[in-house]
């Protein structure tokens, strides 16, 4: 059984990644009025959620922060993600975003010590 809760919060923990890089884009594209430079700011934005990501974070990086580093950047991450979603005018979604974050940093770092 803790095998399975441990693959569904890896499981939760990409979709979580991909929500959080979705939910800085959504709120760059929400600081602009139409045009083409919106949606420019809001694939740039998302380009750097994911540049920093993969170099501070990924399971794989050669630059990967160490703990206590690694979960303080999570939890930032994270928390920037929601306050984002906020920010564009999705409270709930943010809510959410982040309740569900919470969820799994936990499980990974206190059940799982798979941060």
């Amino acid at each position: 059984l803790l095998e399975t809760i441990r693959f569904g919060n890896l499981a939760l923990a990409f979709a979580l990644e991909l929500a959080a890089v979705g939910a800085f884009g959504w709120w760059a594209h929400s600081l602009l009025q139409g045009g083409v430079v919106r949606w420019v700011l809001a694939l740039a934005v998302a380009g750097i959620a994911v540049g920093l990501w993969g170099w501070l974070a990924a399971p794989k990086s050669a630059s990967r922060l160490e703990l206590p580093w690694l979960a303080l950047f999570k939890i930032a991450f994270f928390a920037l993600a929601a306050l984002s979603l906020a920010s564009a005018g999705h409270p709930r979604l943010a809510a959410l975003l982040g309740g569900l974050a919470a969820v799994h940093l936990a499980l990974a770092g206190l059940v799982f010590d798979d941060l």
